[in-house]
């Protein structure tokens, strides 16, 4: 089958930028002794506490922003997962929600672990993700208040970048 002229273009244009994307991605430089870039994503940015279908989309977004590719020793398994993703060994990703009041644990967090060796290709981005809704919030044991909350990213026990959030009434 042979597709119209402007199809074709249109088709090839697209595959030709889908392939050039991780060479022309602006990628913020490495944060952590690795060499990579860690960095919290939260959507939305403001969810309200009546709203009883609220949902947060959370990510812990590692990222490679050399010419060459990167090998981390994680140090798992075996795994040593603690209340602070800074002390545990082993995990690929983690996040923590914070407050002004609680520092590392005003809401639930979330840990992933994977083998003993993790590589990350020149200019790739390799991203975690969790939707966490209010209702899992509150049913895991967790007050959930108006205010301005953070989420704090770790990689192999390095904390990157956190990005806030807000909960209003």
């Amino acid at each position: 089958m042979q597709l119209p002229c402007h199809r074709a273009l249109t088709i090839g244009l697209v595959l030709a930028i889908t392939a050039l994307l991780p060479a022309a991605c602006n990628m913020e430089p490495s944060n952590t002794d690795l060499g990579l870039h860690v960095g919290a994503g939260v959507y939305p940015a403001l969810i309200s506490l009546g709203d009883s279908a609220a949902a947060l989309s959370i990510r812990v977004i590692v990222s490679n922003p050399s010419d060459h590719d990167v090998i981390v020793e994680t140090g798992g398994p075996p795994f040593l997962i603690t209340g602070d993703p800074s002390e545990s060994r082993g995990l690929s990703g983690s996040f923590r929600i914070a407050s002004a009041m609680e520092p590392l644990n005003a809401g639930p967090g979330v840990d992933w672990w994977g083998g003993a060796v993790d590589t990350f290709q020149a200019h790739h981005t390799h991203v975690l993700q969790k939707v966490l809704t209010l209702r899992e919030w509150k049913a895991r044991g967790w007050a959930v208040t108006p205010g301005v909350y953070r989420v704090r990213s770790y990689y192999n026990s390095h904390e990157g970048e956190s990005q806030n959030f807000v909960v209003r009434p």
